[in-house]
């Protein structure tokens, strides 16, 4: 299955996704507040706190020093615990003020992180627009011998040299390594189960499933099964195989 036939088959299911999602979220979220109701420092120190405590429980003093360790301990909990209470009044105190002012709020917003580099946005997006128009292109054109991958790879390449980026250790810092590992060995590991015929092997016997059951039954059978099936094996097995299989 290639890019093209398989963003077609999945436009409708997802413009019907989106016509029910969005009216559901809105009636879920109508009158709530879109904020966190406790900020990361309260939860770090909530934490922090919560560790000191269990350090201080373990300590059963039997001499004088571990008495006075686990006082000290028990002394850091209580000035830890006074300043999260003076850290929540002045963060009920901020939520009540933007309640208030949420329009300057919004305004301050779009001053402090506009786009600055305007051209390297259109840059950013002409490389796309065009890595995207080959992806199409590639299901059409029979002349084109380059792989998806290939074709991501060169269009990153290409922006990196159309941002002229000076330091281009930066950029390398930058980059999700651990995220590009993961997908890595996950198509390492999709090649080796195609190989395998495992995914074929899970079609198969799916089919034949479906073609023990009598006729009058089998639409409704073929259905529920497809449906369970690909859901609970594109959770442990990659989804664009999968859906080419079934």
């Amino acid at each position: 299955m290639d890019f093209a036939a398989f963003t077609g088959y999945m436009f409708l299911g997802i413009c019907l996704v989106l016509l029910t999602s969005f009216p559901f979220l809105r009636i879920l979220f109508w009158n709530k507040k879109l904020y966190n109701k406790e900020s990361s420092e309260i939860v770090e120190l909530k934490h922090e706190i919560l560790v000191w405590r269990q350090t201080a429980q373990r300590i059963n003093p039997a001499s004088r020093e571990e008495t006075a360790v686990k006082c000290l301990l028990m002394e850091k909990v209580l000035n830890l615990e006074s300043l999260l209470r003076k850290k929540l009044r002045t963060f009920q105190r901020q939520i009540s003020q933007e309640d208030k002012n949420w329009e300057s709020n919004i305004q301050e917003l779009q001053k402090t992180h506009r786009i600055t580099d305007k051209v390297l946005l259109v840059k950013c997006v002409s490389v796309l627009s065009i890595v995207i128009f080959m992806f199409f292109l590639n299901s059409f054109v029979a002349g084109i011998h380059l792989e998806l991958g290939w074709i991501a790879v060169l269009g990153a390449l290409w922006l990196l040299i159309l941002a002229d980026i000076q330091d281009f250790e930066i950029i390398l810092h930058r980059v999700e390594w651990a995220t590009l590992l993961f997908f890595a060995s996950l198509f390492v590991l999709m090649e080796a189960l195609a190989q395998l015929q495992l995914i074929d092997y899970i079609g198969a016997q799916t089919a034949a499933l479906i073609k023990a059951v009598p006729e009058g039954e089998r639409l409704a059978i073929a259905i529920i099964l497809v449906m369970w099936v690909s859901a609970l094996a594109s959770s442990l097995i990659d989804n664009i195989p999968f859906t080419a299989t079934m």
